[in-house]
């Protein structure tokens, strides 16, 4: 076969595939199955795809126009923050990347026809994503704002927050936890809570006594009864906790702190927002950083250091010290 004819095939495949890709289902199989993707990458970039999806309507991923992606972008933020809105733009980058490699070029994704203006307005908003954590001042505000709340459904989001504060776990893994998660640490006397964690991998760590005290009350005063086998551990007033109810309790939460004066608007309050205060304030507070990686199930201190750990500081004091005002 001479290059004439491997370029004419390579085409007339491209052709096909083009006519094959109608709907969203199209994209997942043909761009994503059976690409050896982790689960997590692969919930990910179709998360991003069948939100954008529900919010553009009943069209043809190739029909999507930069305006539509900008478009997205903005309502994501607004819905969700600015956390999520990056997540789902970079998982749509990289679907649209994949889908213009089996297409040979023969079709430009919504990300290569953008102006310089919207590339740069969404290229800004991946760059300088904030990743602040709370300060103690702010934990210490939250938690007076959530012990206020002696409602079944008060108890129960103050019970989500602080075992998330208090061990660092991301948003599924708390709804996720059992009865069965929880263990008794002879040596120690503490409880312990054990799952499957991000990418497959399992966890076993300490859980605090308040955090562990805030979920049993919570259940107490829902079910009117302690945990038996097969209970999970977090509850919404409808059911089992679930990750949508989660960040919707947490919103709610982080505009009231901020109308109040207590928490920095600059600072998005989220379910990874107490992943991020949890590294950065034990780090603050002296553990080590390698101690705060294994807490946290980091593989690379590295991630660790530059994605969780909050280490701005003012230079005030050194300042101070420079100038002569402190002595």
């Amino acid at each position: 076969m001479n290059d004439l004819e491997v370029v004419r095939n390579r085409i007339l495949e491209s052709l096909d595939r083009l006519q094959q890709i109608r709907t969203v289902d199209d994209v997942e199989r043909l761009i994503l199955q059976g690409q050896g993707l982790s689960h997590n990458s692969y919930s990910t970039y179709m998360t991003a795809v069948r939100s954008a999806a529900a919010f553009l309507g009943d069209r043809s991923p190739l029909e999507w126009t930069p305006e539509d992606i900008e478009a997205f972008y903005d309502s994501t933020v607004k819905r969700c923050g600015i956390s999520t809105a990056t997540t789902y733009l970079a998982g749509l980058r990289h679907v649209f990347k994949r889908l213009s490699a089996m297409l040979a070029g023969m079709w430009e994704t919504p990300f290569e026809k953008m102006s310089e203006a919207t590339a740069k307005k969404l290229r800004r908003s991946e760059l300088h994503q904030t990743k602040l954590a709370m300060s103690r001042r702010e934990v210490t505000a939250l938690l007076a704002y959530l012990d206020a709340d002696k409602s079944v459904a008060g108890q129960q989001t103050r019970a989500a927050v602080l075992t998330m504060l208090a061990t660092g776990l991301r948003a599924q893994e708390v709804c996720d936890l059992t009865y069965d998660s929880l263990d008794l640490d002879t040596d120690s006397g503490g409880w312990t809570l054990a799952g499957i964690g991000k990418g497959g991998k399992p966890f076993f760590m300490a859980v605090h006594p308040m955090a562990l005290e805030a979920m049993t009350a919570a259940f107490r005063a829902q079910h009117g009864r302690a945990w038996r086998d097969g209970d999970y551990l977090l509850h919404s007033t409808r059911g089992r906790l679930q990750k949508p109810a989660l960040w919707c309790k947490l919103k709610k939460v982080g505009a009231a702190l901020v109308e109040r004066g207590e928490l920095r608007p600059s600072v998005e309050f989220s379910a990874h927002l107490f992943r991020r205060t949890f590294c950065t304030q034990l780090i603050r507070l002296g553990m080590k950083p390698h101690q705060v990686q294994e807490h946290s199930r980091h593989s690379s201190i590295e991630t660790l250091l530059t994605h969780y750990v909050d280490d701005r500081q003012s230079t005030a004091p050194y300042l101070d010290t420079l100038l002569g005002v402190a002595v």
